[in-house]
């Protein structure tokens, strides 16, 4: 079918999206139009011929419908997960996604040559997909959401430490749901030449320009007005985290003078060597000490009886990820008061202002891009010790927990210290925590088993960190807490989207001195 050419090419668009093949309509002022696929052009005509082996226009549209629809789908997450949602929520998505949608589609009919057209198509809508894409793998690991905790975690998480959570965590419905929009691509890519766009000359023409400055203003006010969506308030709450964290590190001289100002600090000069044990992903249902089966805590279920200690059976973490338990445990703020995060001093900060000599030994990694604040105030000690040479890079050790036995023996004793020893533990990997010699449980399956191994072997290292502390002269006191646990029965590992309260059943103790009790 041929059409007489004295119509205007901004009509291209209404023929376009016809339930019929669409007719391109071409005018003799634009004679020099560039050739496209399955277009045939004489002087006076222009007429749209379908290939054989090309995708009909008809179903252009469905295909390139396909991003929008992935990008809206993360609203049937949250139903999914029992999540409440209001009808304005996912009427603010839905409209922010579709302005935003059609004004790329709109802007990529501005671009004159075919080839870069369809390389801006592709990639637009690729981006357009990822953050859908993300939801929807971390559901099919989760089964939940995403929520801000979730993103400040990856983002304190380097990319070995990730390998490694997704070795234990994955599973093939995340891999499909990854798969199946990704597919899309490549269609994406062939679809799009068959999209009309706009000559340069066409631009002249007035009402063409009136109409599109028109079509990009409604768009714009779209995507405006519904800029308070799902995917902004996820993206404007970790920033407000990632702005505290950034204070507190600004802060430090502040909270220096706090110190002074606020807190009746003691300069006695009376000796005392303090030691404080932070575990990892410990379970206190998977220690016998607690009441398990196996017999995976031999060393502290002997000091039951010991009048030294005091073991506490129904301690708790206040989150289920490090940074936000350690925060908490290592400064003044707590989860009970009002404390600005950038306002709270922390453990070392008020131990210096006492003269106590500060030192920090781990065998976690030590993360650089993003600093956090269990990072900064282990920068305060005075003296670090940071076993794993791969910092920054991996997760996997270069030693076990038990070569901080041997760092602890190194340090030089004065008359007041506090010790702090952040232990790698039981973090998944479970199988990369211990020495082959303490592949000891089998029957449980193999996370369990791989678990209760790992405590096996923590219950070793800390019975020698707590006799090598003891030879300490001046020693006082040893403390020991996991900053929270895995939900290994539940194989939920520790992820706050999907909490249940086993996530939160940590281990609790201490241990004094003879002089300390008679002291105090």
């Amino acid at each position: 079918m041929f059409v007489s050419t004295k119509t205007d090419c901004s009509l291209i668009f209404f023929n376009f999206f016809s339930r019929r093949n669409p007719i391109l309509l071409y005018n003799r002022r634009f004679y020099h139009l560039r050739r496209a696929k399955g277009i045939t052009i004489n002087s006076h005509y222009i007429k749209y011929n379908c290939p054989h082996n090309s995708y009909p226009p008809r179903k252009i549209l469905g295909i390139l419908t396909i991003p929008l629809i992935c990008s809206i789908s993360p609203l049937f997450i949250k139903v999914w997960s029992l999540e409440t949602i209001s009808q304005s929520d996912m009427m603010h998505m839905i409209g922010f996604l579709v302005g935003l949608y059609c004004l790329l589609l709109l802007l990529g009919t501005l671009i004159p040559k075919l080839k870069l057209r369809q390389v801006y198509y592709t990639i637009v809508m690729t981006c357009l997909m990822l953050p859908a894409i993300s939801f929807w793998f971390y559901y099919g690991i989760s089964g939940t959401t995403i929520h801000p905790d979730t993103l400040m975690t990856i983002f304190q998480t380097n990319l070995a430490e990730s390998k490694s959570y997704l070795k234990d965590n994955i599973t093939p419905s995340a891999i499909l749901f990854s798969i199946i929009p990704l597919s899309v691509i490549p269609l994406i890519y062939h679809v799009s030449s068959f999209l009309p766009s706009f000559q340069i000359q066409t631009l002249h023409n007035k009402k063409t320009i009136f109409l599109l400055l028109i079509f990009c203003y409604g768009l714009s006010w779209m995507i405006s007005h519904n800029k308070n969506n799902m995917y902004q308030e996820l993206y404007k709450e970790t920033q407000e985290y990632l702005h505290q964290y950034n204070t507190f590190a600004e802060n430090k001289k502040k909270r220096e003078h706090n110190i002074i100002s606020s807190f009746n600090i003691s300069q006695s000069t009376a000796p005392g060597v303090y030691f404080l044990i932070i575990g990892e992903s410990q379970n206190r249902l998977h220690m016998n000490t607690y009441g398990y089966e196996r017999d995976t805590t031999p060393w502290l279920t002997q000091q039951l009886n010991n009048p030294n200690f005091i073991i506490y059976n129904n301690a708790y973490s206040c989150h289920t990820h490090t940074v936000p338990v350690l925060t908490y445990a290592l400064t003044a703020k707590n989860q009970y008061n009002k404390i600005k995060l950038e306002n709270a001093v922390s453990l070392i900060e008020v131990a210096k202002a006492a003269n106590f000599k500060t030192v920090w030994l781990s065998n976690q990694v030590q993360y650089g891009a993003w600093d956090t604040p269990t990072t900064i105030i282990a920068s305060e000690a005075d003296e670090q010790h940071w076993i794993n040479k791969n910092v920054g890079e991996t997760t996997k050790t270069n030693f076990y927990d038990e070569q901080l036995i041997h760092s602890l023996a190194k340090v030089h004793p004065t008359d007041k210290m506090l010790i702090i020893i952040h232990l790698m533990g039981n973090h998944g990997s479970y199988e990369d925590r211990y020495p082959s010699s303490y592949n000891i449980y089998h029957g449980k399956g193999k996370n369990i088993d791989h678990y209760d191994n790992s405590i096996r072997y923590n219950d070793y290292v800390v019975s020698e960190l707590y006799e090598t502390a003891k030879s300490f002269p001046n020693y006082k006191a040893f403390i020991y807490f996991s900053d929270h646990t895995d939900a290994v029965d539940q194989n939920l590992a520790h992820d706050s989207s999907n909490f249940v309260y086993p996530m939160t059943y940590i281990p609790f103790y201490m241990a004094f001195s003879k002089n300390y009790q008679q002291e105090y």
